[in-house]
């Protein structure tokens, strides 16, 4: 079934502000990634994956994200920023 990932995302987002990343979590598993779909579900599912202490899934997330540098995500957010949070994603796994 493909489901339009805005809505979606739109709900994940709201879960994610009210720090239910779990919840925000189960709704992103269920998008279909058609190719115009919201980059940044992949930075809201890392964000959550990093809150829940899911490094490695954070770290993935973050890298998927950068797959795509030229998507309009990257006009709000900095490259650089993804590249820390992946430092710090990092830093966490090797210290487990």
């Amino acid at each position: 079934i493909a489901r339009n990932t805005n809505p979606l995302l739109g709900m994940a987002k709201i879960h994610y502000k009210r720090k239910e990343y779990v919840s925000s979590i189960v709704i992103m598993k269920t998008v279909t990634f058609d190719p115009d779909y919201d980059k940044s579900l992949h930075y809201y599912y890392a964000g959550c994956a990093y809150k829940l202490q899911d490094y490695k899934t954070a770290f993935d997330q973050y890298n998927m994200l950068l797959r795509f540098r030229n998507d309009k995500f990257f006009i709000t957010t900095s490259v650089s920023l993804i590249n820390h949070k992946i430092d710090l994603c990092k830093r966490f796994i090797e210290a487990k």
